[in-house]
C-alpha cells in the first residue's frame, strides 16, 4: 500500500518532514511517501453556509466529526487566534479534494494508492480529518488547533488521523458503508463518531477497536500486515501520550540509550522517539552529555581533542583534515559553529519532546557561564559508544 502526504504551503516543513519520519519508522506492508508539491489555499468566505455538498446518498451529520472547534463554553480559541493565524482561515473541502484529484493524474495513481493532504488551515466544516466523498482514495487531515483537545505533541494525534483514515478504508467498499461504521455513542473505539470531540482522548488512550468493529473487521478478510502496521503506530501513539500524561504528575524523564551501528538517540520511555541529528549535531550533544558540568564557550578549545575524536567515531570516511577543521571551528569562540549547533539541537528536541520535557535534555546556560545538559546521567544508557 501507497500513502502520498501532500503538505499544504503554510505547514512548517521540519514539522512534515518530522510526522513522515515518524511513520517511516515502521516496517509493513504501508509506503509512507513524500511529496514536493506545496499546494496554496485561500480561506472562502461563504464557508460558513450549512452543510449540503455530498455524491448521491452519501451525507455526513451536520455534527463535525472529530471537530476542532472548542466546547462553545470555551472561550480559548476566540482569545488564541487572529485573522492571520492559519487556523483562523477556512477552506472549502471541494478546494482541498481537487488538488489531490489533480495530483493523482499528473501522478498517474492507481486507483489502490492513498493521497492525504496535511494542512494548517481550517476547514469548512471544521474536521479535523474528511474523506473525499467523490469515492476518492484521499482525504485531509488538519494539523492545527490539537492544544485544545490535549497536551501533547501533535505529532502523534496526526500520525493517528492518519493510519486511522487507512484503516477504516479496510472496513468499507463504498463510501455509504462508512455512515454505519461509526458510533454515535463513545465507546474508545478508532470508529467513534465523537460528537462530543473532547472525547477523542479516549481512543488516543485505548487506540484500539471495540468487539464488534473486530469481528466485523475480520470477517472482511483485511491485509493482515497493513493492520498490523497500523496498530503498531497506533499503539506508539497511545504509549507516548500516556507517558506525556503521567509526566505531567511524575516529572520523571525518559531514559535514553544510545543504540546501534548509527549510534542512534532513542527515548526508551517513548516508544519509537529518537532524536534524529547529524553528525557536527550528535557531536555537540554527546559532548555535552559527557561533561554534566558543563563547559563554557571560552573553555571550548581545551577540548578540541575530544570533539575531534568523537566526531572521528561518528563519521569514521571523513579524513582527517575534515575532522581537523571541524573540530577547530567547533571550539573556535570567535566562530558562531557551536552555538548554532546548539540551537538547532534544542529546537529539534522542543518539536520531538514538548517544550516542558524536552528542558531536561537541552543545552543550556548563561552568557559566559557553562553550557550544560542537565539529564540525570544514571538515565543514560551508552549502548557501544
Amino acid at each position: 500500500m501507497r500513502v502520498h502526504l501532500i503538505r499544504s504551503e503554510e505547514l512548517s516543513l521540519e514539522w512534515y518532514s518530522d510526522v513522515v519520519r515518524y511513520l517511516q519508522s515502521f516496517a509493513g506492508s504501508i509506503q509512507f511517501i513524500p511529496s514536493q508539491e506545496l499546494p496554496s489555499f485561500e480561506s472562502d468566505p461563504e464557508t460558513d453556509r450549512p452543510w449540503t455538498e455530498g455524491t448521491g446518498d452519501v451525507k455526513f451529520p451536520d455534527v463535525p466529526m472529530e471537530s476542532i472547534r472548542p466546547p462553545q463554553e470555551s472561550r480559548a480559541f476566540s482569545i488564541e487566534l487572529s485573522k492571520s493565524d492559519s487556523r483562523y482561515t477556512r477552506i472549502k473541502w471541494q478546494d482541498f479534494f481537487s488538488f489531490m484529484r489533480k495530483f493523482r493524474a499528473d501522478k498517474d495513481l492507481g486507483k489502490a494508492e492513498y493521497v492525504a493532504m496535511l494542512t494548517d488551515h481550517g476547514n469548512e466544516h471544521n474536521w479535523f480529518s474528511a474523506p473525499d466523498l467523490e469515492g476518492q482514495r484521499n482525504f485531509f487531515v488538519q494539523t492545527s488547533g490539537w492544544e485544545f483537545i490535549f497536551q501533547g505533541d501533535a505529532k502523534f494525534a496526526v500520525a493517528y488521523q492518519i493510519v486511522t483514515n487507512l484503516l477504516r478504508y479496510q472496513f468499507i467498499s463504498n463510501l455509504k458503508e462508512l455512515q454505519s461504521l461509526l458510533h454515535q455513542q463513545s465507546r474508545g473505539c478508532v470508529n467513534d463518531f465523537n460528537r462530543d470531540k473532547r472525547e477523542f482522548i479516549l481512543k488516543l488512550r485505548t487506540a484500539d477497536l471495540c468487539p464488534e468493529c473486530t469481528q466485523q473487521l475480520s470477517a472482511r478478510n483485511a491485509d493482515r500486515g497493513v493492520v498490523d502496521q497500523i496498530f503498531a503506530i497506533m499503539e506508539s501513539v497511545r504509549s507516548n501520550v500516556l507517558f506525556r500524561e503521567r509526566f505531567e504528575l511524575t516529572r520523571k524523564p525518559s531514559r535514553i540509550v544510545i543504540s546501534g551501528a548509527r549510534d542512534r538517540i532513542l527515548f526508551r520511555d517513548l516508544p519509537d522517539t529518537e532524536l534524529a541529528l547529524t553528525p557536527l549535531e550528535k557531536t555537540v550533544y554527546f559532548f555535552f552529555l559527557r561533561h554534566p558540568e558543563g563547559v563554557s564557550h571560552k573553555d571550548m578549545p581545551d577540548h578540541q581533542d575530544e570533539i575531534m575524536t568523537i566526531y572521528r567515531k561518528l563519521n569514521p570516511n571523513q579524513s582527517a583534515a575534515d575532522c581537523l577543521t571541524r573540530s577547530s571551528q567547533l571550539t573556535n569562540p570567535t566562530e558562531n559553529s557551536l552555538s548554532e549547533k546548539v540551537s538547532r539541537i534544542n529546537r529539534k528536541l522542543e518539536l520531538l519532546l514538548g517544550p516542558v520535557l524536552a528542558e531536561f535534555y537541552m543545552i543550556s546556560g548563561q552568557r559566559g557561564q557553562p553550557r550544560k545538559i542537565g539529564i540525570d546521567r544514571s538515565l543514560i544508557d551508552w549502548g557501544g559508544f
